[in-house]
């Protein structure tokens, strides 16, 4: 087992909800977004400390404040992941726009019920290092993505999310995404070799 897998919680290791955004890839994202809010976090790693909301808070029953509000979601990673992606979808459909940094799970039903529903992806390379203070930094087991919700794209006549890949780089201080080339979701079609 790796110290990544034991990390996010595989064989009985650390449970990955209060892993932190790695400082580097926030701030690049950050450059474009200029987040208003930070709905799950802890004081000690929020992104948005003029504005968050803790686990005793529970970001998923707080409004995040409709219209102006720009949050930066990096959720407590499991089987919550869902109800976290639904809140965000919710709080668009009121005027915020939701950046999620989740893993690619396209594998799963969730995946499917709310990405489609974004404005933005993009597909982050390599793997993340996820933070946590007093430990050393762990990268993720799977690869992660940025997802944007926005007013606009959670409209059932929305055209589907425009897809990205970013590489924020190693070892400099990542860049801001760039705004993604327009790709419909369907025209994504797999090889069929």
């Amino acid at each position: 087992m790796t110290d990544a897998q034991e990390a996010f919680g595989r064989g009985g290791g650390f449970s990955p909800a209060d892993w932190g955004t790695p400082w580097p890839l926030f701030r690049a994202v950050d450059a474009r977004f200029r987040f208003t809010l930070d709905p799950c976090a802890t004081a000690e790693n929020t992104k948005v400390p003029e504005r968050f909301f803790s686990p005793e808070q529970d970001g998923l029953r707080q409004d995040w404040g409709g219209v102006g509000t720009v949050a930066w979601v990096n959720p407590p990673y499991g089987r919550g992941t869902p109800l976290w992606m639904e809140k965000a979808i919710r709080e668009a459909g009121k005027g915020a726009t939701v950046v999620f940094l989740v893993f690619v799970r396209s594998d799963t039903t969730w995946w499917h019920a709310s990405v489609t529903k974004a404005a933005e992806v993009w597909l982050l390379r390599g793997r993340v290092k996820f933070t946590r203070p007093g430990m050393p930094d762990a990268g993720a087991p799977m690869p992660s993505c940025l997802v944007v919700f926005t007013p606009a794209s959670v409209r059932a006549d929305a055209p589907g999310p425009r897809l990205g890949h970013w590489w924020p780089g190693r070892g400099a201080a990542p860049s801001a995404p760039p705004e993604p080339a327009p790709v419909q979701w369907g025209e994504l079609q797999p090889d069929a070799r």
